[in-house]
């Protein structure tokens, strides 16, 4: 049975009277993927930025892997991976140097060679990342 990576219980974030997370809570386990839609100012930053660490939550708790370990944890970067809604890379690094780039931030990895076909982007091993199309990125 899947594990549970992230769960989240009554998480809340206010500023001032602006209530920019209320009671949040949800479980994310082992293989799923979790997308946090929302208009404007529901909370969606604010939320993703706490489960980063970058800010505090004022209520609840957040829990990874079953046990209360920091965000900050280096076995928490390891293995959670956030897609923000734009990224930004290096423009003039290829594909396969800023796959290499990013591999050397973790002790565990996959040869870029074989993240690259993985994804079809043979044809664009060598070039640039602003010359990719959005759907590359």
């Amino acid at each position: 049975m899947p594990r549970n990576v992230v769960e989240v219980k009554d998480l809340k974030k206010y500023y001032g009277e602006t209530k920019a997370v209320d009671g949040i809570e949800f479980d994310l386990r082992e293989g799923e993927v979790l997308a946090i839609l929302g208009p404007n100012g529901a909370g969606k930053t604010t939320t993703v930025e706490m489960l980063e660490g970058l800010r505090k939550p004022d209520h609840g708790t957040i829990e990874y892997f079953e046990e209360r370990l920091p965000p900050s944890s280096d076995r928490v970067k390891e293995e959670i991976g956030v897609q923000l809604q734009s990224s930004s890379f290096f423009e003039y690094l290829s594909v396969k140097e800023t796959l290499d780039l990013f591999r050397g931030l973790y002790s565990k990895s996959i040869p870029s060679k074989d993240l690259i076909r993985e994804v079809s982007l043979q044809d664009k091993e060598k070039t640039y990342t602003k010359n990719l199309s959005g759907g590359q990125l």
